[in-house]
C-alpha cells in the first residue's frame, strides 16, 4: 500500500507542483534509479561509492527526475549515509537537516479531515474548522494522519490565516 500511496503522490506532484524550470536548474544531481524510501517517508539515493544521500524534499526529488513509482521500500538503509543533496527550494518551515531519531513511543497524530491543499512549492496544508490552515510537515505525518493523496486540492495561495503546524509523526 505504501507504494500505491507514493505512486499516487508522485503522479500528482510531478504533474502539478514542480515547475519544469527546476528540472533544468544547474547543480541538480540527476536521479540514477537507485532510490529507496524508509518507513518514515525519507527518500535516499544510492551513490556510486555505496553511500546513500538523503533527498530533502519533493521539489528536489522532482528536479532530480526521481521516478516515484520505482522507489524500493526498506526498513534500514543498506549502506552508510553520505552527504545530503542540496534542496532546490528552501521552505520556510521545513526541516533543514535529517537526523535519525530512535523512538519507542508514538505521538498522537491528528486525523485528516479531507480539506487538504497543496501549494506550488509542494507544501501540504489541512484547513481547520476555524478557517486557518496547518502545515503537514512530511509524508510520514500525512500518512499517519490518513491523508488521501488523491484528493489534494491544488491552489496557488491559501485563502485564510496559518494555524499551528502539525507535529512530525
Amino acid at each position: 500500500m505504501n507504494k500505491l500511496v507514493l505512486a499516487a503522490l508522485a503522479s500528482l506532484l510531478i504533474a502539478v507542483v514542480v515547475p519544469s524550470a527546476l528540472a533544468a536548474s544547474p547543480g541538480v544531481t540527476p536521479a540514477n534509479g537507485n532510490d529507496v524510501v524508509l518507513a518514515d517517508g525519507s527518500v535516499y539515493q544510492l551513490n556510486d561509492d555505496g553511500s546513500y544521500s538523503w533527498i530533502p524534499n519533493v521539489a528536489t526529488a522532482n528536479a532530480m527526475g526521481l521516478d516515484w513509482s520505482s522507489l524500493q521500500s526498506v526498513d534500514v538503509l543498506p549502506g552508510p549515509v553520505g552527504a545530503r543533496f542540496p534542496a532546490v527550494v528552501t521552505l520556510a518551515n521545513a526541516l533543514a537537516t535529517k537526523t535519525p531519531v530512535a523512538t519507542t513511543s508514538t505521538a498522537a497524530v491528528a486525523k485528516a479531515n479531507g480539506n487538504d491543499f497543496v501549494l506550488p512549492d509542494g507544501n501540504v496544508y489541512q484547513q481547520n474548522d476555524d478557517g486557518s490552515y496547518s502545515w503537514i510537515p512530511d509524508v510520514a505525518t500525512a500518512n499517519a494522519m490518513g491523508l488521501n493523496w488523491n484528493n489534494l486540492q491544488q491552489v496557488v495561495t491559501l485563502d485564510g490565516p496559518l494555524g499551528p503546524p502539525f507535529p512530525h509523526a
